[in-house]
């Protein structure tokens, strides 16, 4: 039993302890520095050499002075400040005490963490200005994404067809290496060749990064048209000829059409590879059993030349496929028709002698030699081009994975995982190129047709003439192909010049197969007055096979749904990801990093949208004619609103909407890049 004596001095002992204790263990300092002496030394401006705005800033020297301006001592004690921005100052004691300096600290298991320092955005404009530059000690902040993600990229947009690159003049090439000076010359011009790839490859990967949702919809949609015609063909009987134009159509519909009234570009403006092509392939009805209105003859065979010879000067593939199918056709082709009545009971076989079963042997020939070519050479381009990249991009993932779980609270290796899954929008872009028939060297058509034509001329986009400098085709050719974003509206224009030409027959068509609309017809018998083989004597009448070729190819909102959902899927799932981990990585919020993906989200969704509002127009009906459509409808077309035609006004409403559609690409397109750009250096 303890006596009355010590109860009271226990007692005594617990009042002095809760009375004084405080002032014992509260240690008294003579300035700032002996309470926190992560603050000796600073000044208001961060060291170093470098410009705030050129990576120079110290995020944690902004810390350290947000600090400074939260704490003052008073009666030698350390006491919060008035403007304060430690969102806990007790906490904040305590932690300092413990080496848990909220400035620079690391994960240590405590699941409170640090103390939290919360600046206004007047603080750190005027304080915090410009941004940080990775540390070249700290490797994990820019070799993992630059080996593991920037590099396989690299490689991943040379897959991307393109239409002009980076290059010098052939001049420089030109010395002799039969000297030491030309040794000198040639190694000096090739380090200067290799600095010029090297940027070239850097400028087009930036630029597949910034435009991928064009990119992506207009591959998708050149795939879906693709599938569509390759099912008409099939299932449709149409003649040899036709079979032979769709599937050219299908290969080359990525090359420039040159319009015959203006003499241009009107860009400028189920894959498999048997032995049997669908050229002679049954359809539902027999189109061997064909019964022309006339018999071919020699004067036939004129005729046809000179229609052909009379449309163009020019070198253009769709000419030069029309002459090498020419003698295919067994029908007379005054207006160029394709409907020789082949759905009806033929009284006699059509004679086919030797020279027809010769040219379709050669046109089947020469279909699977450039599905071959193409699929060969893509298949071993692809698997050895996107197969090591596809290697890096899971090997730099997993290594991401491991590094994250061995470094618990190493926010850099998890933004670098962020910007890795951000960045798998261009092997997307890939993989979709990828899946295009149309195959990206027009040289393959052009050693096919095996036309005489004139010499190639040189098309560069000059820098700098004098120094040889310019942007020059990718393949020389005469023949040219579209940008990856513009394939899906060139093989559209494809698809309407078949329709356009072939829409009309001078036979006699079926009363049950004539279109219902006396009143359509008429309106589309006055059109085809304008035709370029319409002559008094012409009986025209609508070909129901183009008919329906136009009803199978038109995009409608069903479709238009689907390749929106393909396209968002490539587009939303990088961000989504990469926004996840970003968000949630310590301190869990929307950051620079994670307003950096919704800003280049957003400049995606309206470049899509905008892909739409030029390019979403396909004709509901034969009655519309491909003029009409492309000057209502479209932006692009040599007959619209940019029309160097004198007849064309510039202010009026088709010129106001152009003005508002390029100027939203270039704003939005420029924000892409910068938003691009920033991240991946913001990263680095």
């Amino acid at each position: 039993m303890f006596g009355v004596s010590q109860l009271r001095s226990i007692r005594a002992g617990i009042l002095y302890s809760i009375l004084f204790a405080p002032s014992v263990l509260s240690q008294v300092y003579e300035n700032i520095t002996d309470a926190i002496p992560q603050l000796q030394g600073l000044t208001r401006t961060a060291p170093g050499a470098w410009n705030f705005y050129l990576g120079g800033q110290n995020f944690t020297h902004c810390c350290l002075l947000a600090v400074n301006d939260s704490i003052r001592l008073s009666n030698g004690r350390l006491v919060e400040a008035e403007t304060s921005y430690l969102t806990n100052f007790s906490f904040f004691e305590s932690a300092s005490q413990n080496n848990n300096f909220p400035c620079g600290a690391a994960y240590q298991g405590d699941s409170a963490g640090s103390p939290v320092v919360r600046v206004p955005f007047s603080f750190c404009s005027s304080n915090c200005g410009g941004w940080q530059r990775s540390q070249a000690s700290k490797t994990r902040q820019w070799v993992g994404p630059l080996i593991g993600f920037i590099l396989p990229d690299l490689v991943f947009c040379l897959v991307v067809p393109r239409r002009r690159k980076l290059e010098l003049s052939p001049k420089f090439f030109s010395g002799r290496l039969d000297k030491v000076q030309g040794w000198l010359y040639g190694l000096s011009v090739g380090l200067l060749a290799g600095l010029l790839v090297s940027l070239d490859t850097i400028i087009w990967l930036c630029t597949c990064f910034a435009f991928a949702g064009p990119m992506i919809v207009s591959g998708v949609y050149e795939a879906l048209l693709d599938s569509r015609i390759l099912h008409f063909v099939e299932e449709t009987a149409l003649t040899v000829d036709m079979r032979a134009r769709l599937l050219f159509l299908i290969l080359v519909g990525n090359l420039d059409l040159i319009d015959f009234s203006h003499g241009r570009s009107v860009s400028q403006s189920s894959q498999g590879s048997g032995d049997k092509t669908p050229v002679d392939a049954p359809g539902k009805s027999s189109e061997h059993k064909l019964r022309p209105s006339v018999p071919i003859d020699a004067r036939y065979q004129h005729q046809l030349q000179r229609y052909l010879t009379a449309q163009s000067t020019q070198d253009s593939p769709w000419l030069d496929i029309e002459r090498k199918i020419a003698p295919l056709q067994l029908y007379p082709c005054s207006i160029a028709p394709q409907w020789p009545m082949h759905n009806d009971p033929p009284a006699e076989y059509v004679p086919r002698d030797e020279a027809w079963t010769s040219c379709l042997s050669q046109t089947k020939t020469h279909l699977n030699a450039m599905l071959n070519c193409q699929y060969s050479l893509r298949n071993t381009s692809f698997g050895s081009t996107v197969g090591g990249p596809v290697i890096f991009f899971a090997v730099a993932f997993i290594y991401s994975l491991i590094d994250i779980l061995t470094n618990l609270g190493d926010s850099d290796t998890a933004h670098a995982l962020a910007f890795g899954l951000w960045w798998m929008t261009v092997p997307y872009i890939a993989i979709i190129a990828g899946l295009l028939l149309a195959g990206n060297n027009p040289n393959t058509l052009e050693a096919v047709i095996g036309i005489e034509s004139s010499d190639v001329e040189e098309d560069n986009v000059w820098i700098c003439e004098r120094l040889g400098l310019g942007f020059g085709l990718t393949y020389p050719s005469k023949y040219k192909t579209a940008w990856m974003w513009f394939r899906g509206r060139q093989k559209r224009h494809w698809v309407d010049r078949v329709l356009d030409f072939y829409t009309v027959t001078d036979g006699t068509v079926p009363e049950d197969r004539l279109l219902p609309d006396e009143k359509t017809w008429q309106q589309r018998q006055k059109k085809f007055r304008s035709h370029p083989g319409y002559t008094q004597d012409s009986d025209m009448t609508t070909d129901p096979d183009m008919h329906l070729l136009c009803e199978v190819t038109r995009m409608g909102w069903a479709s238009w749904a689907i390749i929106l959902f393909i396209t968002g899927i490539f587009i939303f799932t990088p961000f989504i990801l990469a926004y996840l981990v970003s968000y949630f990585t310590p301190r869990v919020g929307l950051s620079c990093r994670t307003f950096t993906y919704i800003v280049y989200t957003i400049t995606q969704v309206f470049q899509i949208s905008l892909f739409l509002w030029a390019h979403a127009n396909s004709r509901t009906s034969l009655d519309d004619s491909f003029d009409a459509v492309t000057n209502t409808s479209t932006l692009f077309h040599p007959n619209g609103p940019f029309s160097k035609d004198p007849e064309n006004q510039f202010w009026s409403y088709q010129s106001l909407r152009c003005g508002v559609w390029y100027s939203s690409v270039f704003a939005f397109g420029g924000g892409a890049i910068f938003t691009a750009i920033g991240g991946t250096l913001m990263q680095m």
